[in-house]
Protein backbone atom coordinates (compact mmCIF):
# COMPACT_ATOMS: atom_id res chain seq x y z
CA UNK A 1 0.00 0.00 0.00
CA UNK A 2 1.53 3.51 -1.06
CA UNK A 3 2.26 6.28 1.53
CA UNK A 4 -0.76 9.23 1.51
CA UNK A 5 0.35 12.53 2.70
CA UNK A 6 -1.81 15.74 3.31
CA UNK A 7 -2.16 17.11 0.43
CA UNK A 8 -4.74 20.11 0.98
CA UNK A 9 -6.61 21.04 4.10
CA UNK A 10 -10.21 22.32 4.27
CA UNK A 11 -12.49 23.71 7.15
CA UNK A 12 -15.56 21.91 5.95
CA UNK A 13 -16.46 18.51 3.63
CA UNK A 14 -18.50 20.41 0.72
CA UNK A 15 -15.53 22.86 0.56
CA UNK A 16 -13.50 20.18 -1.00
CA UNK A 17 -16.13 18.42 -3.54
CA UNK A 18 -15.06 20.16 -6.36
CA UNK A 19 -11.05 19.03 -5.67
CA UNK A 20 -12.47 15.24 -5.21
CA UNK A 21 -14.61 15.52 -8.29
CA UNK A 22 -11.73 17.08 -10.16
CA UNK A 23 -8.97 14.15 -8.57
CA UNK A 24 -11.98 11.37 -9.31
CA UNK A 25 -12.14 12.60 -13.36
CA UNK A 26 -8.17 12.63 -13.59
CA UNK A 27 -7.56 8.92 -11.89
CA UNK A 28 -5.61 10.47 -9.02
CA UNK A 29 -6.45 8.42 -5.63
CA UNK A 30 -7.45 10.29 -2.65
CA UNK A 31 -9.20 10.26 0.49
CA UNK A 32 -10.75 12.86 2.69
CA UNK A 33 -10.19 12.45 6.54
CA UNK A 34 -11.57 14.31 9.23
CA UNK A 35 -9.08 15.72 11.48
CA UNK A 36 -8.18 13.59 14.24
CA UNK A 37 -5.04 13.72 16.46
CA UNK A 38 -3.76 10.34 15.03
CA UNK A 39 -4.25 11.37 11.27
CA UNK A 40 -1.15 13.51 10.82
CA UNK A 41 -0.40 13.51 14.54
CA UNK A 42 3.29 15.53 13.66
CA UNK A 43 0.86 18.93 12.64
CA UNK A 44 -0.35 21.58 14.70
CA UNK A 45 -3.97 21.95 12.85
CA UNK A 46 -5.24 25.36 12.72
CA UNK A 47 -9.13 25.54 14.31
CA UNK A 48 -10.32 26.10 11.14
CA UNK A 49 -9.40 23.53 9.45
CA UNK A 50 -11.54 20.34 9.90
CA UNK A 51 -10.63 17.96 6.62
CA UNK A 52 -7.56 16.77 5.37
CA UNK A 53 -6.83 15.60 1.42
CA UNK A 54 -4.76 12.72 1.37
CA UNK A 55 -3.33 11.54 -1.91
CA UNK A 56 -0.50 8.92 -2.62
CA UNK A 57 3.02 10.00 -2.37
CA UNK A 58 3.52 9.26 -5.72
CA UNK A 59 0.88 11.18 -7.60
CA UNK A 60 2.25 14.55 -6.45
CA UNK A 61 4.01 16.13 -9.29
CA UNK A 62 0.74 14.25 -11.25
CA UNK A 63 -1.74 16.18 -8.74
CA UNK A 64 0.40 19.09 -8.62
CA UNK A 65 0.90 20.01 -12.71
CA UNK A 66 -3.39 19.14 -13.11
CA UNK A 67 -3.68 21.43 -10.57
CA UNK A 68 -1.44 24.35 -12.39
CA UNK A 69 -3.76 23.59 -15.21
CA UNK A 70 -7.32 24.51 -13.64
CA UNK A 71 -7.66 27.73 -12.87
CA UNK A 72 -11.36 27.17 -11.71
CA UNK A 73 -9.93 25.39 -8.67
CA UNK A 74 -7.17 27.53 -7.92
CA UNK A 75 -5.72 30.58 -9.52
CA UNK A 76 -2.67 28.94 -10.47
CA UNK A 77 -0.35 30.79 -7.50
CA UNK A 78 1.16 29.87 -4.69
CA UNK A 79 2.10 32.33 -2.08
CA UNK A 80 5.31 30.42 -1.56
CA UNK A 81 6.57 29.83 -4.85
CA UNK A 82 9.50 32.36 -4.08
CA UNK A 83 10.84 30.71 -0.29
CA UNK A 84 13.88 28.84 -1.36
CA UNK A 85 14.74 25.00 0.80
CA UNK A 86 15.83 26.98 3.87
CA UNK A 87 12.69 28.98 3.98
CA UNK A 88 10.57 25.85 3.29
CA UNK A 89 12.08 24.32 5.81
CA UNK A 90 12.03 27.03 8.56
CA UNK A 91 8.34 26.66 7.87
CA UNK A 92 8.07 23.15 8.59
CA UNK A 93 10.38 23.91 12.10
CA UNK A 94 7.96 26.47 12.74
CA UNK A 95 4.76 25.42 11.59
CA UNK A 96 2.75 27.28 14.71
CA UNK A 97 3.51 30.52 12.93
CA UNK A 98 1.89 29.30 9.38
CA UNK A 99 -1.72 28.34 8.71
CA UNK A 100 -1.85 24.43 8.01
CA UNK A 101 -2.36 24.64 4.35
CA UNK A 102 0.81 26.58 4.21
CA UNK A 103 3.06 23.80 5.76
CA UNK A 104 1.67 21.19 3.74
CA UNK A 105 2.03 22.91 0.73
CA UNK A 106 5.91 23.64 2.21
CA UNK A 107 6.45 20.08 3.24
CA UNK A 108 5.00 19.12 -0.63
CA UNK A 109 7.35 21.72 -2.26
CA UNK A 110 10.23 20.60 -0.68
CA UNK A 111 8.89 17.01 -1.77
CA UNK A 112 8.61 18.39 -5.46
CA UNK A 113 12.25 18.93 -5.05
CA UNK A 114 13.47 15.40 -3.98
CA UNK A 115 13.94 16.44 -0.40
CA UNK A 116 11.34 13.97 1.86
CA UNK A 117 11.19 15.32 5.20
CA UNK A 118 9.91 11.96 6.93
CA UNK A 119 6.96 11.89 9.52
CA UNK A 120 9.21 11.05 12.12
CA UNK A 121 11.38 14.62 11.84
CA UNK A 122 7.71 16.83 10.91
CA UNK A 123 7.32 15.00 14.79
CA UNK A 124 10.74 15.87 15.89
CA UNK A 125 10.42 19.47 14.80
CA UNK A 126 6.71 19.70 16.39
CA UNK A 127 8.08 18.29 19.44
CA UNK A 128 11.07 20.82 19.43
CA UNK A 129 8.84 23.98 18.74
CA UNK A 130 5.96 22.74 21.56
CA UNK A 131 8.89 22.36 24.11
CA UNK A 132 10.16 25.96 23.27
CA UNK A 133 6.54 27.73 23.43
CA UNK A 134 5.77 25.56 26.34
CA UNK A 135 8.73 27.36 28.58
CA UNK A 136 6.97 30.70 30.59
CA UNK A 137 8.36 33.83 30.16
CA UNK A 138 9.96 36.26 32.39
CA UNK A 139 8.24 39.59 33.09
CA UNK A 140 10.20 42.28 31.99
CA UNK A 141 12.00 44.36 34.52
CA UNK A 142 10.84 47.58 33.21
CA UNK A 143 7.26 46.93 33.09
CA UNK A 144 7.48 45.70 36.83
CA UNK A 145 9.72 48.77 38.09
CA UNK A 146 6.33 51.01 36.61
CA UNK A 147 4.08 48.47 37.98
CA UNK A 148 6.27 48.83 41.78
CA UNK A 149 6.27 52.30 41.31
CA UNK A 150 2.84 53.75 40.65
CA UNK A 151 1.38 51.37 43.39
CA UNK A 152 2.11 54.05 46.35
CA UNK A 153 -0.46 55.98 44.02
CA UNK A 154 -3.56 55.27 46.25
CA UNK A 155 -1.79 57.41 48.97
CA UNK A 156 -1.02 60.36 46.44
CA UNK A 157 -4.49 60.50 45.36
CA UNK A 158 -5.79 61.08 49.12
CA UNK A 159 -3.48 64.18 48.16
CA UNK A 160 -5.28 65.60 45.73
CA UNK A 161 -3.96 64.69 42.66
CA UNK A 162 -7.06 63.06 41.80
CA UNK A 163 -7.28 61.29 38.34
CA UNK A 164 -3.89 60.95 37.05
CA UNK A 165 -3.18 59.47 40.28
CA UNK A 166 -5.74 56.91 39.72
CA UNK A 167 -4.82 56.39 36.21
CA UNK A 168 -1.16 54.97 37.30
CA UNK A 169 -3.07 53.24 39.98
CA UNK A 170 -5.07 51.06 37.62
CA UNK A 171 -1.91 51.08 35.34
CA UNK A 172 -0.24 49.03 38.49
CA UNK A 173 -2.89 46.78 39.14
CA UNK A 174 -3.44 45.76 35.29
CA UNK A 175 0.50 44.69 35.12
CA UNK A 176 0.00 42.66 38.33
CA UNK A 177 -3.14 41.18 37.30
CA UNK A 178 -2.08 40.49 33.63
CA UNK A 179 1.58 38.88 35.21
CA UNK A 180 -0.77 36.93 37.65
CA UNK A 181 -3.70 35.45 35.63
CA UNK A 182 -2.29 35.88 32.05
CA UNK A 183 -2.33 32.28 29.76
CA UNK A 184 -1.04 31.56 25.96
CA UNK A 185 -2.89 28.54 24.57
CA UNK A 186 -0.33 26.53 23.00
CA UNK A 187 -1.07 24.84 19.24
CA UNK A 188 -2.10 20.85 20.93
CA UNK A 189 -4.96 23.42 22.63
CA UNK A 190 -3.79 23.05 25.97
CA UNK A 191 -3.91 26.41 28.47
CA UNK A 192 -0.67 27.69 30.21
CA UNK A 193 0.37 30.30 32.66
CA UNK A 194 1.98 32.77 30.33
CA UNK A 195 4.66 33.52 32.67
CA UNK A 196 6.66 32.12 35.24
CA UNK A 197 6.72 31.43 38.91
CA UNK A 198 9.19 33.94 40.05
CA UNK A 199 6.58 36.34 37.56
CA UNK A 200 3.42 35.67 39.05
CA UNK A 201 4.97 36.63 42.19
CA UNK A 202 6.33 40.00 41.86
CA UNK A 203 2.45 40.55 39.88
CA UNK A 204 0.74 39.15 43.40
CA UNK A 205 3.08 41.26 45.41
CA UNK A 206 2.16 44.54 43.14
CA UNK A 207 -1.40 43.91 43.46
CA UNK A 208 -1.38 43.36 47.45
CA UNK A 209 1.12 46.51 47.67
CA UNK A 210 -1.53 48.76 45.57
CA UNK A 211 -4.24 47.36 47.35
CA UNK A 212 -2.42 48.69 50.87
CA UNK A 213 -1.59 51.90 49.22
CA UNK A 214 -5.83 52.17 48.04
CA UNK A 215 -6.74 51.21 51.35
CA UNK A 216 -4.62 53.52 53.40
CA UNK A 217 -5.81 56.41 50.80
CA UNK A 218 -8.89 55.78 51.06
CA UNK A 219 -8.61 55.84 55.03
CA UNK A 220 -6.89 59.19 55.10
CA UNK A 221 -9.59 61.01 52.40
CA UNK A 222 -12.42 59.55 54.81
CA UNK A 223 -10.41 61.15 57.58
CA UNK A 224 -10.13 64.44 55.84
CA UNK A 225 -14.01 64.45 54.83
CA UNK A 226 -14.79 64.16 58.59
CA UNK A 227 -12.51 66.35 60.24
CA UNK A 228 -13.31 69.15 57.00
CA UNK A 229 -17.79 68.24 58.51
CA UNK A 230 -16.41 68.48 62.17
CA UNK A 231 -15.43 71.98 61.49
Amino acid sequence: MQEMIPYRVFSDAESADAYLQFFTDQGIAFKLEKVSLNLVPYLFFSREVNYVLMINESDLLTADDVLAKNTELEDGTNPLAELDTEELMDILKNQDEWGTDEVVIARNMLLSKSIKVSDAQMMEYRNQRLEILSKPEQGNIYTILIGYLFTPMGIIFSYGLGIFAIMMLLISYAIGINYIFDYKRLPIGEKIKTFNAPTRKLGLFMVILASVFTIVGIAIRIQWFQEFIGN
